[in-house]
């Protein structure tokens, strides 16, 4: 699976590419709530959605803007695992595969509709036969403690 397959998620319409900037249908409103995370960092989570790939099982995309700037995304992917961390307890029955999809606007601006530009930044996160979680292409496991 590579970022440059997904195309669709949800609600949400995603470009081809995820590498920068983009375009995004929005079909409800976004979520404004701010997360704490356990390391000290936070985020406002903005929604959850299906994220399909041509012959792949349905995976799962969470979205949320970081408190950090874009430019750092060794942090970005920091704050993208540790919110993965404290998640994935409270999902049912979680896909095989995740997104954590990092955005550069708030929700209040992104409510509002209209054009803005929008940057992404994805960490794609996979369950594998051994039932650990690891980042795409990682042979490190995720440390879910």
């Amino acid at each position: 699976m590579s970022l440059r397959t997904l195309f669709v998620v949800g609600a949400l319409m995603l470009p081809r590419s995820l590498s920068g900037q983009g375009v995004t249908t929005m079909y409800a409103h976004l979520s404004d709530s701010i997360v704490h995370l356990r390391n000290g960092d936070s985020l406002e989570f903005q929604a959850t959605g299906s994220a399909v790939v041509p012959n792949m099982p349905q995976g799962l995309l969470v979205t949320y803007f970081p408190f950090v700037s874009f430019e750092d995304t060794s942090r970005i992917r920091s704050v993208a695992i540790e919110f993965f961390r404290s998640l994935l307890p409270r999902l049912d029955s979680p896909p095989k595969w995740i997104v954590m999809r990092a955005v550069n606007v708030r929700a209040a601006r992104r409510n509002q509709g209209g054009y803005y530009p929008l940057g992404a930044f994805g960490v794609v996160l996979e369950q594998r036969a051994d039932g650990h979680w690891y980042p795409l292409h990682e042979s490190k496991a995720i440390d879910l403690e």
